[in-house]
């Protein structure tokens, strides 16, 4: 089955400010795992999916409360859940904010 991780990043002596707008970055792709960093602007519910070039979603990644802050997302397929190479797009819906963002898969 998948195994789905939120952590919170650490704060390295208050290196981070506070995020002021609804964010992701990618930090690690494969067909196995994928890591996320999220900026989360305000304690609230989050999303995150991810789809195909076609449209179908693929994965649900995150949806639920989140304390505002930084969190590091990952997820780990395993056996047929895991990600074919190619091109997959991540929503990341928050509050009233949306955005998308383009995630390329090496095989």
């Amino acid at each position: 089955s998948t195994t789905i991780r939120v952590g919170t990043l650490a704060d390295a002596g208050g290196a981070y400010p506070p995020p002021r707008r609804l964010d992701l970055r990618t930090l690690k792709v494969s067909t196995r795992e994928l890591w996320f960093e999220l900026a989360q602007p305000a304690t609230g519910r989050v999303s995150i999916a991810l789809f195909d070039v076609l449209g179908r979603r693929v994965a649900l990644l995150l949806d639920g409360p989140i304390e505002a802050g930084y969190r590091r997302v990952e997820w780990h397929g395993k056996g047929s859940e895991r990600l074919s190479a190619g091109l997959y797009f991540a929503r990341v819906v928050g509050g009233q904010s949306q955005l998308v963002r383009r995630i390329m898969v090496a095989g």
